[in-house]
């Protein structure tokens, strides 16, 4: 089939800037398109009618949001043994929907979301097709692909987890692996007939794994073999889906030396155990002082002295000296028997990274997972007033963390 379209152009004597110009070309040429995609899908309906033995009745309108703009056509309904159908919604898999968007536009879409509110997004994309899109179509595709991309997850998971399927790894053992965890909360949406105190936060679980660092351009530094994962799962799922992305992509369990760093949660310890066994666990000191800090703020020369002991190598000593002092304090009797529950189940933590070689021996903090929690999400699902679902916050993180990688984003949509 060949469809040709002619396209003209009328420029005013009055016209002497080469920006009008464009403008007006531009212009044009997007209208243009429009006619010939037209054109094109009437081609189409004309030969999947000669196809069809039937009877004609009637005609309906299907409406496509493309790359070119919305696009309106209007169509042969036909009747086939009794039943009523549009052959060219069949021929392009279109039945049953009476507005559509093409791949292009959706993941258009779906990309502008990863990064801007949703609102901005729309406007973003109705700027470039030409035509106006609604946030709410946004969010239905942002939804479409995410559950989409969950379940493919999903299947990966339950075959490593379920029938112990081994994940297919790629690239060549590492001599250091290091996994950062940590949790931060975005506000949930409330509740309808709920009052706005009792609004709820969802906790969202990150980690980055790397290899090390690395230089790049003039004295900058960034993580080597960078991969990172998140969700709004239990920690029990989200540490197994961790596991299983570092497999894939570093061999983590293969590494000659593995160091898991977090805060001191119970969750993060747990998921070490079950899932990097054979990794040295390290509690990030700043977390480790602020704790402290925290529950010794009217026992300040006693709080003090733990955090010398831990700078000077002695944190084997905090939870004796603390449960030896803790009889003769009279203020913060709880805070301070939290802290000694703390300590106790994170001591063994306290210097995890001293036995390790080269650079991340005596590792004492975990700025890595710190700043990709503020990159991933406190700039897309922090910012003022907004509010998330459960499931909308998660299929869009999976989304956002998937478009950091360039090949599976590419290989997820042409899919």
């Amino acid at each position: 089939m060949r469809v040709r379209l002619m396209v003209e152009v009328n420029i005013g004597d009055d016209v002497k800037n080469i920006n009008e110009i464009e403008k007006i070309v531009y212009a044009r040429v997007r209208e243009a398109g429009k006619d010939l995609l037209v054109e094109v899908l009437k081609g189409v309906e004309k030969e999947v009618l000669r196809g069809i033995k039937g009877v004609k009745v009637g005609f309906g309108e299907s409406c496509w949001i493309t790359r070119l703009g919305v696009v309106k056509l209007r169509k042969q309904r036909v009747r086939v043994k009794g039943k009523r159908f549009y052959p060219l919604d069949r021929y392009l898999g279109m039945e049953r929907r009476s507005s559509e968007a093409t791949d292009w536009v959706k993941r258009r879409g779906v990309e502008l979301s990863c990064d801007y509110p949703y609102r901005k997004a729309a406007d973003l994309l109705s700027r470039e097709i030409g035509d106006l899109v609604s946030k709410s179509l946004l969010h239905g595709w942002v939804r479409e692909a995410g559950q989409r991309y969950c379940e493919k997850e999903n299947l990966e998971w339950e075959g490593m987890v379920k029938r112990g399927e081994s994940p297919e790894s790629s690239g060549e053992k590492k001599d250091l692996v290091v996994v950062e965890v940590d949790a931060t909360n975005i506000a949930s949406q409330r509740a309808r007939g709920k009052r706005e105190e009792q609004k709820s936060r969802l906790e969202v679980k990150l980690g980055v794994m790397y290899t090390g660092r690395e230089r790049y351009g003039r004295g900058k530094n960034r993580l080597k073999d960078k991969v990172v994962y998140g969700g709004l799962e239990g920690a029990e799922e989200f540490g197994e889906k961790l596991w299983i992305k570092g497999e894939k992509k570093l061999r983590v369990s293969e590494a000659k030396e593995q160091l898991v760093v977090g805060d001191g949660d119970v969750w993060i310890k747990e998921i070490k155990q079950a899932n990097f066994p054979h990794a040295s666990y390290q509690v990030d000191w700043w977390h480790l002082t602020k704790k402290i800090r925290e529950a010794m703020r009217k026992n300040e020369r006693l709080g003090r002295l733990l955090i010398r002991r831990l700078y000077e190598g002695k944190g084997d000593t905090l939870v004796g000296l603390l449960e030896k002092k803790i009889h003769s304090l009279t203020e913060e009797r709880e805070e301070v028997d939290k802290l000694l529950g703390y300590l106790r189940h994170n001591q063994e933590g306290f210097y995890g990274s001293q036995g390790l070689q080269g650079e991340i021996a005596d590792k004492v903090g975990s700025g890595a997972i710190e700043k990709n929690m503020e990159l991933v999400v406190g700039r897309r699902f922090k910012k003022w007033g907004m509010s998330w679902s459960k499931p909308g916050a998660h299929y869009l993180l999976k989304l956002r963390l998937l478009k950091y990688d360039p090949e599976a984003w590419d290989e997820f949509w042409n899919n």
